[in-house]
């Protein structure tokens, strides 16, 4: 409700579009994806004991500085820094940042448990985030994009925040009533150690 009553209504604007920073939105887009493939690898890899995650941080950071430079010098902006130091955007960021670091034991709990309690191998269970995750992502991407051709952005958006905020409260079938769990298992169980 507050979406749709606190957002103005606005048509798609092709000539901010066309003169649009492309350049910083890479850099800062990247930079972000540099830092979180760090900061989500750096645990399994030792942090700063690894290169990898070394380089991915240090690229990150690096590339967050060739945006601020790049901002400063650009004739029209994508965000001026004194915009992205603003107590609104930042409250966002330290949102954005606290949500991505608490789902990323969610990403982790099913593989885990799959590990721990099913049996499985890591390979075996690669499928599984792959048809349950990635898949239903890409059609939703899809689908978002066709309704925003369709209907205003604001119900898109409100949808978009609705199921976020049904998603925790939704509870599948129960893993060991499955019959893919217990097929999977009885096929995929790690043979016992014989003594």
């Amino acid at each position: 409700m507050l979406t749709l009553l606190g957002t103005p209504r606005e048509s798609i604007n092709r000539a901010l579009l066309a003169k649009a920073d492309w350049g910083g939105m890479l850099l800062f887009g990247a930079s972000l994806a540099l830092i979180y493939a760090g900061l989500d690898q750096g645990n399994r890899l030792d942090w700063f004991g690894s290169g990898t995650v070394t380089a991915l941080l240090a690229g990150g950071a690096a590339l967050v500085v060739c945006f601020f430079i790049n901002e400063a010098v650009v004739a029209e902006p994508w965000a001026s820094p004194t915009v992205l130091m603003s107590r609104n955007v930042l409250l966002v960021m330290a949102t954005l940042i606290t949500c991505m670091i608490t789902s990323l034991s969610n990403t982790m709990l099913v593989p885990t448990f799959l590990t721990a309690v099913a049996g499985l191998r890591p390979e075996q269970i690669g499928s599984l985030p792959l048809v349950y995750t990635a898949l239903p992502i890409c059609v939703v991407v899809l689908v978002a994009i066709h309704l925003l051709r369709r209907i205003d952005a604001r119900f898109v958006m409100i949808l978009g925040l609705t199921s976020f905020a049904i998603a925790p409260g939704w509870e599948p079938a129960s893993p060991g009533r499955g019959r893919w769990t217990t097929s999977s298992r009885s096929r995929w169980r790690r043979p016992s150690a014989r003594v």
